[in-house]
């Protein structure tokens, strides 16, 4: 012979979960109002952002305004073509008295 299944009653079951509901209702409304507050927050923070003056700088001496060389400090030394022809022959020279050439 089988025995029929006891079940609990069903007002056990929802006042056990009673709690749990009214616990997630208020962590629902407290989330809201935290969101809500946050929501304030980045408001303000945006107009104030808005609020401000922009700071572009100049873009200081441009090609459109026609820049002006700045002369160089380097000093100029103008050396003779002849001078370099006669260093280089004089190096081709000693190689080739070390080559045995």
């Amino acid at each position: 012979m089988n025995k029929p299944e006891i079940t609990p009653p069903r007002f056990s079951t929802t006042a056990a979960t009673a709690p749990k509901r009214a616990n997630n209702e208020l962590a629902r409304h407290v989330q809201d109002e935290r969101r809500n507050r946050h929501v304030g927050f980045m408001r303000e923070a945006l107009a104030r952002k808005r609020a401000q003056v922009r700071h572009h700088p100049g873009a200081g001496r441009t090609a459109d305004e026609g820049m002006q060389s700045l002369p160089s400090d380097a000093r100029t030394v103008d050396v003779d073509p002849r001078e370099i022809g006669r260093v280089s022959q004089f190096v081709k020279d000693g190689q080739a008295r070390r080559d045995g050439g």
